[in-house]
Order: C-alpha cells, then structure tokens, then sequence
C-alpha cells in the first residue's frame, strides 16, 4: 500500500479565447432541498489531441468569495472510482438521501474554503468516455496522467479561462496517489520547457512508496470488539429497529444517524450515510434529469448509458506501471523554481488501508535521504479536543512536508471526520502550521429554496492573475478502493 499524500503544484497559465463557460452553468439541479449560495458547472474536458476523449467535470464555486478564494482538483482513485462520487460520498456540499430522489447539505463541505472541481478520471469512469469507442477502458498510469494533463490545459484555457490564474489545488484519495505525483512531474516538464505558458509556480506534496507500509499494518483484531456487538443485532434496540425497517414512512428517522441527525454539527459521519450513500447517489444520477442538468451527452447516453460509482472494468483491466513514485517527487522537488515549497501528509489513525504508520516511516526516510531538519510530533485540536498529530520536516528553509493524522478517521478522512478534515484543509490552504486554527466558518444549514430560485446564486467578479495547486492522497495498488 502507499502512504496519503497531499501535493500542491502552484502554476499560472494565459488565458486563451474560451467556449462559454455559461454553457456548461448548472441552473437547476433536481432534488436539493436547500438555498445554495454558489454557482456550479458540468460538462466535458478533452483529454487527448484528437478530442475524442472526454472527462466529465463537476465544478462548485466556494460559499465565501468564489472570485478570490483558490481551486481544489479532486480525483478518487480505485483505479476506476468516480470523484463526483467523493463528491456526493465525501467532501461536496451534497449528500444524497436515502431513496436517491433528494440531496441534502453537507454543512462541512470543503467548498466553504475554496472553489472544487471534480474530475472524473480516467476514460471509462462516471460520466468520462471515448466517443470513438465506448468500450474503451483499458488504460495505465502514464495514459492517466497524460489524460489530467491534458483535461486541464482543456479546463483552463478554453472551458473555464477565468480560473487560469487562481492558486489551484489538486487533491485526491486511494489510487490518485500514482495519478498525482505522475501528473505533477508532467506539469514541472511543460512550465520549465515553456510548452506551459507560464513558469510562475509552487508544489507543496508528499511522496509514495509502496513497500514501507506493508508492515506496517495495524492489527485489525484491535478494532473487532466494536464489531461484536452491533446495534441491529444484540442491542435491546433492535425489535424497534426491525419495526421501522418494515414502516418506510417510519424509516426516515434512521435509527443508525440519530445522534447527528438531533445534531447537524456532529463530526461523525452524518446520519450514517455511509451505509447507504454510494447506492443512493447511483440512483440520483442516473435520473434522466439529473443528467439533462449535468449537460451529459447524449451519445454518452446512447453508448454507455449508466452511470456507476466504481468501474469493474478499468479496475480488472487497468495495467500498473509505478509501484514507487518517489522519483517522481523526487524530480518535481528538485526541479522546483519557486521557494515556499509545501507538503502536506495526512492520514486518518485507524484507516487499516492506507495507515499513519507507513506514511509517517516513509517521510522520516525521505527526510533522512534529504538532510532535512525535523520539528517534535506535537498535538492538534478541534474545538479544543485532540484532533490528531502532526509533525513537521523542513529542507533548506524553502520546503516543508506536514506529516498529520486525523484522530478517529478511516480511509475517507472528509466523510469519517468532516469538521476536523474541513480545519485542515482551510489551515493549510491558509498556511497555518499548527492546523489548530478554528475557521470561524458558518455550519448553519442553509434554509429550503425560495420559490422560483434555481440552485445557484452569483458569486462575485472574477480575478485576473493567481496560480495553480495540486494536492494528492495516495493508495493502496493491489486492492479496489471506493
């Protein structure tokens, strides 16, 4: 398995002359059962020369200043796992209900920092196809990398101009840890040998190997007790439960959530979502609706025609070329023009996938490899209760690597924790090297739509010079992670 990895690369581009960006405006997106307060986008990304290869592509604006805030890119791995399902599953401001038919607002949802765009990567997941061949799956990490690289010269320069200069973030879980660090040293080549406009840049990352976490599992034995003992089962719980389940009128009070559902600020994962929350965004977006919203193609409709969370196909297809991208951080660390350089890496502690062990032996060997100084392991906090820990390494004052875990967290740190893992993300994006910071950000659930409203709203003029970011979280390589 390989640690999580968070990379940031800050890139500047030119702005070329552009599709309309208001073509691809979402304006009336069914189901949501709350006033949204920010503009979103779908449509399409070429992702080779010939264009016929096409990513989908989600983007919602920020709730604060979409004009000034930076851009997220996120990528879930598998290989073959839809990122607009980590945005319905995870770190978007929708979560699904349970019948599919409606959304629900995720009031920690990482677009209250910063503008995210959902890349579904590669060809063959969600919405992304070949419009030459549609059964074309079959694909590696180097065509991967070759295909983001391209989508998002296609976003910046001709689908989405007005974003080419905001400091960019790509981020990502699981298997984006080989798509990432790949992509990045494409990124590094095109800036320094002009074929990218602009060399004005800043990576801040982290750096996968797959052998050192392997023994570093934790033993899973320590979390079975839990599993002994299940609410459904052996609770005195349970004759209500098996009420409600046989009621659907009744079963919307979801006996699982019920703590978060009378607190709609719970850290825990809401409502128990995770139960139910893949099946129920695979029925929401394959509504014909949904999809007339998302500007979906038609020949998409007619070729592939639906929409799935993970692809067996790319999965059982997919050739791995890179067990170990160290060279690749290694390139884009040594290549790097810009000082300031920042790394973060984080895990949850008791993700038994990808674990905090193997991340954090990997980085102290790194560090050893490069000389570079370490500060002590020190706590960090969320409303004053012990979030995690986070230890920092430094190189020759112009690069830092932030090596953090998320207490309580699983594989899905934005889902398991979603208020520490929104704390983090707005601290780094902030700079703040102690993550302790509280971002004063409103979780009030918005109220229900106005009559007559779409589900977007106008949010603020536009910048003109900024930068790009990359952000990766890494993987496991021999298994299928949704």
């Amino acid at each position: 398995m390989i640690p999580l990895i968070l990379v940031v690369l800050l890139v500047s581009f030119n702005s070329c002359s552009a599709q309309n960006a208001a073509a691809d405006e979402i304006t009336n997106l069914p189901g949501v059962s709350f006033n949204t307060n920010f503009k979103q986008y779908s449509g399409y990304l070429n992702a080779n020369p010939q264009g016929t290869w096409k990513l989908h592509y989600w983007l919602v604006e920020s709730q604060g200043n979409a004009a000034t805030d930076p851009l997220i890119l996120w990528l879930n791995g598998g290989p073959g796992c839809s990122s607009v399902g980590g945005m319905f599953e995870e770190l978007g401001p929708f979560y699904p209900e349970r019948d599919g038919n409606s959304l629900y607002e995720n009031v920690f949802s990482w677009n209250k920092v910063a503008n995210v765009l959902f890349l579904e990567s590669p060809i063959g997941v969600g919405f992304s196809y070949d419009t030459s061949n549609a059964s074309n799956v079959k694909t590696n990490d180097d065509i991967v990398a070759s295909e983001n690289y391209l989508a998002l010269l296609d976003f910046f320069t001709n689908v989405q101009p007005a974003y080419a200069n905001k400091t960019f973030y790509i981020a990502g879980e699981s298997y984006a840890g080989i798509y990432l660090p790949t992509l990045a040293q494409q990124l590094v080549k095109g800036i320094n040998n002009g074929s990218f406009p602009n060399k004005n840049f800043q990576v801040y990352q982290t750096l996968t190997d797959q052998s050192p976490p392997w023994p570093a599992n934790q033993d899973p034995y320590n979390f079975y007790q839990d599993c002994y003992d299940p609410l459904p089962t052996t609770s005195t719980s349970s004759p209500m439960i098996n009420f409600i389940k046989g009621h659907p009128n009744i079963a919307a009070t979801n006996p699982h959530g019920t703590a978060s559902i009378l607190w709609h600020d719970s850290t825990d994962s809401q409502r128990g979502n995770p139960c139910w929350s893949e099946d129920a965004v695979t029925i929401y977006l394959n509504k014909p609706e949904v999809q007339a919203a998302l500007h979906i193609n038609s020949s998409w409709q007619s070729t592939v025609g639906q929409w799935n969370d993970c692809s067996d196909p790319i999965y059982n297809s997919y050739t791995v070329i890179y067990t170990d991208t160290t060279s690749f951080f290694q390139y884009v660390i040594n290549n790097v023009k810009i000082p300031n350089f920042r790394i973060l890496v984080y895990n949850g502690d008791v993700d038994t996938i990808c674990d905090y062990l193997g991340d954090s032996w990997y980085i102290r060997d790194l560090a050893i490899s490069l000389n570079m100084t370490s500060k002590p392991r020190t706590r960090w906090s969320f409303r004053n209760q012990i979030a995690g820990y986070v230890q920092r390494y430094t190189a020759n004052t112009s690069v830092t690597v932030d090596v953090l875990t998320v207490k309580g967290a699983g594989h899905f740190v934005p889902n398991d924790r979603p208020g520490p893992a929104l704390q983090m993300i707005a601290n780094f994006i902030g700079n703040v090297a102690n993550y302790s910071t509280a971002t004063g950000i409103d979780v009030t659930p918005q109220g229900p739509p106005s009559s007559g409203s779409t589900t977007t709203a106008p949010s603020g003029a536009r910048v003109i010079n900024s930068s790009f970011l990359l952000v990766a979280i890494s993987a496991v390589l021999l298994k299928k992670l949704f």
